[in-house]
């Protein structure tokens, strides 16, 4: 599934591609980005996966606002990589960081990709 999330407040964007599933699940439908550790459910099919993409946003919303991003990416198996450097896995997030917004000096644009599930 293709991820995007604009947190402009911040001056931060991600976006990149991490598996996900949706499933019948009795009436409803189950929708999950198990890297993130994500789950939503809704009525119809496309409801759940609107739903997933809403609460991927949140995620990196307060994920970001909390100045924990890399912390939870991490804890969540991701690596953290210089923007720049080979992706080797088909799940990543590309973090770009407006330069008007970077808190100190150390925060570049970055790549996280899902560890073990390189190509």
């Amino acid at each position: 599934m293709q991820v995007h999330a604009d947190i402009p407040q911040y001056g931060v964007s991600i976006k990149g591609e991490l598996d996900s599933t949706i499933r019948p699940d009795g009436d409803e439908f189950i929708a999950l980005i198990p890297a993130l550790h994500l789950f939503t459910q809704g009525h119809t099919e496309q409801q759940a996966t609107a739903r997933l993409e809403r609460l991927f946003v949140e995620f990196c919303e307060v994920a970001v606002e909390q100045n924990r991003l890399l912390e939870i990416l991490r804890s969540r198996g991701f690596n953290i990589i210089p923007a720049g450097e080979k992706v080797r896995s088909p799940q990543y997030l590309l973090i770009n960081i407006d330069r008007q917004h970077k808190r100190d000096d150390d925060q570049e644009d970055r790549v996280a990709e899902l560890a073990g599930a390189e190509h």
